[in-house]
């Protein structure tokens, strides 16, 4: 597009994904391959929204509240 704003060839998938963004919504990113998901395992809805599910619980703690019955 510009010398400050990109436009994305996104799938038809993301279609209703708005595919211009300006540079100064780039941040330095150190990539961890284990982060990275798949676009089909990454199920948006109309409204752009996704549900989160938990694969793992690694710890749990359970704190009780002083004063409070």
């Amino acid at each position: 597009m510009g010398k400050v704003a990109y436009e994305l060839d996104l799938p038809t998938k993301l279609a209703s994904v708005h595919p211009v963004f300006h540079v100064s919504m780039l941040k330095k990113c150190v990539g961890d391959p284990a982060s990275i998901v798949s676009l089909e395992d990454l199920e948006v809805k109309e409204n752009l929204s996704y549900e989160e599910v938990s694969i793992e619980i690694f710890d749990r703690q359970v704190k009780k509240l002083r004063g409070i019955i």
